[in-house]
This record gives C-alpha cells, structure tokens and sequence, in this order.
C-alpha cells in the first residue's frame, strides 16, 4: 500500500486531471445566463471564502470576466455533519444545456456481478467530477458569483447538467482501457473490486492503482475499504452469496416511514375539514351556533377565534345557512354563512338566549 500512497488524496482539494480531451458544454442558445449572488449569513460567508480560497490555490478555479454567473450556496455534507458542500445553483444554465446520451449504470445488474464474489474492496475517488477538464472555451459558462467577485471552473464542477453522465462515462472508459472491467464495477465515484481468492485479490488492486497512477486519479483513503469478506455498497451488505439491505439505510427508512405517517395525519386532519366544505351539515333552523371569525395560521399556538352563539334562521343551500349575526355591509340583522365556517354551541345549563 506504502508503493501507491501518492494515489491517495491529502485533502479534497488535491486532485488532479485526468489524462482525457477536455469536455465540452453545448447550449441551445448564446443568450448568456446571468444571476446574482444569492443571500447568505455571515457564518456561510466565511465558510465559503474559505473554500473560494484554497480552490484558488489548488487552480480549481481562476477569478472570470465572463458574461455567464450562477449563485453559490451551501449544503449539508454527512461526513462533516454541518454545511460545508460549496454548490453551484445551475439551474438555470441547464434549461439550455443539451442533453449528452449515455447509460448509466444499473444497481441491479451490478449486484449481480458480485454475488458469488469472496473477497472485497471498494475504492472512493476524492472529489470525483473535479478530475474531469474543461475546454477552454467553455469555462466561462461555468461561471459563480458570490458577494465579492465572479470565478469560473477550470474542472467539472458538481451541479452541471451532464456531470453525472461525463463522469460516468469517464471511468468507465478507463476501467476498459486498463481492462478492469472484469474484476471491478463502479457506480459514478465508487469503485468496488471483487475476487475469489486474497492473492488474486491484491493482484487486481495493486493493477487498479497502476490505472489510478497513469491516470492522475486520486482516491480518498478515508472511504477506501480493503480486502473484506463483507462489504456495505450502494445501501447493500455484501458478502458471498448473499446481498442483504444495509441495517443503516433500514434505520433511516423507519424514521422517514414514521415521518411519512405524520404527514399522512395531517393530511387527512386537513382533508376532513376541506371535505366538510361540501357534505351536508347537521344543522337545522333554529340551532345554536358558533361562527368562526378568524383562523390563525399556527394552529398548534393559537385557537380560531369565534364569535356567538347564534340562532339559525335558515337554511339556504346544502352548505349555506341564514343566521342571526348582523351584517355590516348590508346593515342587515342576518348573514349567510358557510357551513364549515359554523361549530354547534354547548351552553352551561343555566343560560338563556334572549333575543328581545
């Protein structure tokens, strides 16, 4: 492992470009996008120079001229557990951007190439769309703005609509050049390497990071696993004849199903009350009601607020009721109302209406 060290990154910034033509980006139109910064806080601020900074120094990027800009927000990232993911908001530049064809791999049918495997490895490449050069013409299309200035990619940037498919294709490409393809698989920045025996095992490594090597791919060791009989890839865990759900993404599917029921709750809390708009009500004329006058939009805080009690006179429609609350527009002693817009009246035993 100590032969091949320089194959692993030092940090996220160190990558390098892989020996490929530089991609292009074609758009449907020449009319460049142009946006401002987004808002961010101050704390974001210094998280996001920070980064503008060391992309910098490691010539990911330069400052542009160019007449295209996108904004810049953070996202959360898992292995930091904060935001710190710097992404482009593309979205706009990828309404125009053509469409490249290229298949992408299918979970499936790469499972299947690992099932009577015995010994495992998988391998993650460090900021994976950043080894990917741009040509030089199309840099400035990647442009980004943030509150001070305007810089442009000089590699894929994450968030560009054919990334996925370049990047996809990329390694593929090179995984066939080197022919690896029959003892490793990836999927888009992993890699996984597989094999029936140890010594065979660290053959087909020592030979992906020989690829790596020729290839200025840089691998983050960090998420690297070595030699294993057991595995968890792609929300699976591996191992011999047997791929079975990783108890971790079980975990997060209960937490989301038990989310998933509270959102039905409320829907249906919800629906009932949309619902009585249009059933018929149990109302009759001379009844006891409560009219609701206003409902606050934080229901869990604060009550609606009614007003009452009121008699009702009569009945004008299947969801329309005549009651005996003056109308100010009208200077009438009665209003029509809606039925959903009513609550029956529960007095104390001892009061009495009086409309005298």
């Amino acid at each position: 492992m100590s032969e091949y060290s320089h194959v692993f990154s030092k940090n996220k910034y160190d990558v390098r470009k892989i020996r490929i033509e530089p991609t292009r980006m074609n758009l449907t139109s020449d009319l460049p996008v142009s946006q401002r910064a987004s808002r961010t806080s101050a704390t974001e601020d210094v998280e996001i120079n920070k980064q503008i900074k060391n992309l910098l120094t490691a010539g990911l990027i330069k400052e542009s001229n160019s007449c295209y800009s996108s904004p810049v927000t953070l996202a959360y990232k898992r292995d930091e557990m904060k935001k710190t993911r710097l992404c482009i908001d593309y979205r706009k530049l990828n309404a125009i951007c053509k469409t490249g064809a290229e298949a992408l791999p299918r979970i499936d049918t790469l499972l299947d190439k690992l099932t009577n495997a015995k010994i495992f490895s998988t391998l993650d490449l460090a900021s994976g769309y950043w080894h990917i050069p741009l040509h030089e013409k199309d840099k400035e299309k990647l442009a980004f703005v943030i509150s001070e200035d305007l810089y442009e990619f000089q590699v894929l940037p994450f968030g560009s609509r054919n990334a996925p498919a370049i990047f996809n294709r990329t390694i593929r490409r090179i995984l066939n050049k080197h022919k690896c393809s029959t003892f490793a698989r990836h999927y888009f920045d992993d890699i996984v390497i597989f094999s029936n025996s140890l010594e065979e095992h660290y053959a087909y490594l020592e030979q992906i990071f020989k690829m790596c090597e020729e290839e200025n791919i840089k691998l983050k060791f960090s998420k690297c696993v070595f030699a294993k009989d057991k595995i968890n890839f792609l929300g699976y865990e591996i191992k011999e004849g047997c791929i079975t759900p990783d108890n971790h993404n079980i975990e997060i599917k209960e937490a989301r199903k038990l989310a998933k029921q509270n959102t039905i709750k409320y829907h249906d809390k919800n629906k009932i009350k949309y619902d009585a708009r249009f059933i018929d009500s149990p109302f009759k004329a001379d009844n006891i009601v409560m009219y609701e006058e206003f409902n606050y939009p934080n229901r869990r805080k604060l009550s609606p607020v009614f007003s009452g009690p009121y008699e009702i006179v009569k009945k004008r429609s299947d969801v329309n009721y005549e009651i005996t609350k003056s109308n100010a527009l009208t200077e009438k002693p009665t209003e029509i109302v809606h039925t959903s817009k009513l609550r029956t009246f529960y007095p104390p035993e001892k009061l009495k209406l009086s409309h005298g």
